[in-house]
């Protein structure tokens, strides 16, 4: 066996090895995966469930041209996409108003963090802004 052909057989071994594990670390991602909560926050009318429509690629959120839409955290999500996604009330420019939905948001965070299952936690928090 010459050098050359040698090493196109260990390469081929190598190939080959590499290919079986990213194989089985392809299967075990599917098996453990887990969907990603992630929190949509932002000013009234910023767009959050424009972003959330636009991210599923389909109408699964109400969603206004700079109208508030979302008066609570209401939860979008479609098995073709795995994601989970929370629209939020608007954070307005009261004060008072401002506190109440920071409440709410941080009422729900507080409350899935309390749970064992991780599946359950907010995993992310964007916030949204406009120019």
């Amino acid at each position: 066996m010459t050098e050359e052909t040698n090493r196109d057989s260990v390469l081929k071994d190598l190939y080959s090895w590499l290919d079986e594990e990213v194989k089985k670390l392809n299967e075990e991602f599917d098996e453990n995966f887990r969907s990603p909560n992630i929190v949509l926050s932002g000013k009234t009318g910023v767009g959050k469930s424009t972003l959330i429509n636009a991210i599923f690629g389909s109408h699964v959120a109400e969603s206004g041209e700079g109208k508030p839409v979302s008066q609570a955290l209401v939860e979008h999500n479609i098995p073709e996409v795995s994601v989970n996604l929370f629209d939020t009330k608007g954070i307005e420019l009261d004060p008072k108003e401002r506190e109440v939905s920071r409440e709410s948001i941080v009422r729900e965070i507080e409350k899935r963090a309390a749970s064992s299952k991780t599946e359950e936690h907010m995993h992310v928090m964007w916030y949204c802004i406009s120019n």
